[in-house]
């Protein structure tokens, strides 16, 4: 009886305890979770079309649970999402998602991410300044009817807007890739 109780004790102690170390751990970087990138060449809506490959560097390690998950030096490459063309009251956009990391020692990870500015998937895109303002009249009346009419002549826009201009990132220009979906690495 006492051999029986030995036995399975044994097989119980080896069936939880590890034969080997694990050489490497897995590491799960979460959804949303920002990486600061700078791009390897000037990506422009002049220069850029949608389709185009693009490069982006990771600068600095990025550590989770004191495991370096991404050295630094790492290239992310993707492609251009979408490019609006200035037009006539707004400068150009341009949109980049990110669909693989390529590690120093060549290891290449499949990923799903997009680069964000500003919050902003598109980068760029925003108004430009009036063309030209009209004077307009507002009356005022200080002291009821007695002080008498009283008017300020005011500037305000005239619904004519400058033509915009193209958008531009160099690499000195800091992003945000934004994982869109879990990674293992």
């Amino acid at each position: 009886m006492k051999r029986i109780f030995i036995y399975s004790f044994i097989v119980l102690l080896l069936c939880f305890t590890p034969f080997c170390a694990i050489s490497e751990e897995i590491v799960i970087i979460p959804k949303g979770t920002a990486l600061r990138v700078y791009p390897s060449e000037v990506l422009s809506t002049m220069i850029n079309q949608e389709g185009d490959r693009v490069v982006f560097v990771n600068q600095a390690d990025m550590w989770v649970e004191e495991i370096n998950a991404i050295p630094a030096n790492t290239k992310l490459e993707g492609y251009v999402s979408t490019v609006k063309m200035p037009v006539k009251g707004v400068n150009g956009a341009i949109g980049f998602t990110v669909d693989r990391m390529v590690f120093s020692d060549g290891r290449q990870l499949q990923i799903n991410a997009v680069v964000q500015s500003n919050g902003q998937n598109l980068i760029g895109g925003d108004l430009t300044p009036p063309a030209s303002y009209n004077y307009t009249i507002q009356s005022q009346k200080p002291y009821g009817w007695f002080g008498g009419l009283k008017g300020v002549l005011q500037y305000v826009p005239s619904g004519d807007y400058e033509f915009g201009k193209h958008t531009t990132v160099g690499p000195r220009d800091p992003l945000f890739i934004i994982f869109q979906e879990d990674v293992e690495i």
